[in-house]
């Protein structure tokens, strides 16, 4: 038996060994509910308790205002309500006829960054056409709401330059630290 196999064999086996004895060390007779995991503190099986729920009391679209980002080049929050814009589907985007470069500054709206009109994968601009994969917007930008937080978060962004918290930069650093 060569010595590279017999020494895999034993890190197995220490493995294994060290998870077992951590099992052993925090077993408890007491099993866990349903109702101790988590944050919802109540049964997994069924979905009759949900994040709370926010008001109809949302900025409308045009009278928000920007919030900050949360981290640098984070996509920001969307910060009105969008009940009148969702579903997003394949042949409807309600998003887009107010945050596309070319209508942004006539609705007042901000603009979708130089990044949704850029394909990162082919390297290509897209023109005036959103890159199809930023198309979903909600796959990345969280909608605002007004309700109680489950969890309280004290949470303190710090960017390098006081424009990434209301800015996209992506484009300009994406190969930062790469060689």
């Amino acid at each position: 038996m060569k010595i590279s196999t017999i020494v895999r064999t034993l890190s197995g086996v220490v493995v294994l060994s060290l998870a077992l004895l951590v099992a052993v060390a925090f077993a408890d007779d007491k099993p866990v509910s349903d109702e101790e995991l988590g944050i919802r503190k109540t049964t997994l099986m069924t979905e009759e308790l949900v994040v709370p729920a926010s008001s109809d009391k949302l900025p409308n679209a045009g009278d928000s205002e920007t919030i900050d980002r949360s981290f640098e080049n984070c996509p920001p929050n969307i910060p009105h309500a969008i009940a009148d814009f969702v579903p997003i589907t394949l042949d409807d985007n309600q998003c887009i006829e107010c945050h596309l470069p070319d209508v942004a500054e006539d609705f007042g709206a901000t603009s979708v960054p130089a990044s949704h009109m850029y394909d990162i994968r082919t390297q290509q601009e897209t023109g005036s056409q959103l890159n199809g994969a930023m198309y979903s917007c909600m796959l990345c930008h969280a909608a605002m709401t007004d309700a109680d937080p489950v969890i309280d978060n004290n949470f303190q962004a710090e960017f390098r330059d006081q424009g990434d918290a209301t800015s996209s930069n992506l484009l300009d650093i994406l190969n930062e630290g790469v060689e």
